[in-house]
């Protein structure tokens, strides 16, 4: 498994209780604070053995090819340098993957954010047009 900005491990370090005599992770953020909680918190609930923990930027981690069973990226990619590098990391997102792996991406947006707000605020001029939901295809990837 990989799970790109793990953070403290709110996302990885379930899977590894889970499945803890086959899951190995490897969790990457770019905050070596980040990485340092999630040593502890892998020490803490026992799956220290399962996750490593590396600090880079996420368009610079070296996704191995056909490496990965799941590929999980919770609200971290929308802070990638720059739209190519978002594009390049999709790119070596799939072919990072298994044959029968999976993928989970969470990307909050500005759209969504503008959405939130427009509908707590009651702002009537905000139109629906303004949000974009994209479903990418396992073949885009």
């Amino acid at each position: 498994m990989l799970d790109l900005g793990c953070g403290v491990g709110r996302n990885c370090i379930p899977f590894a209780m889970r499945f803890p005599e086959t899951c190995k992770i490897e969790g990457v953020d770019i905050l070596e604070t980040a990485i340092t909680m999630l040593h502890e918190n892998c020490v803490k609930y026992g799956v220290e053995k399962n996750i490593t923990g590396h600090i880079a930027p996420l368009e610079y981690y070296p996704i191995r090819k056909n490496s990965y069973d799941f590929i999980i990226a919770v609200s971290a990619l929308e802070h990638v340098e720059s739209e190519t590098a978002f594009t390049d990391i999709l790119w070596k997102i799939g072919n990072g993957i298994s044959k029968n792996g999976m993928v989970c991406l969470i990307i909050n947006s500005l759209a969504n954010i503008l959405l939130l707000y427009m509908i707590r605020y009651k702002n009537r001029s905000f139109k629906k047009q303004h949000c974009t939901e994209v479903t990418l295809g396992i073949s885009l990837l």
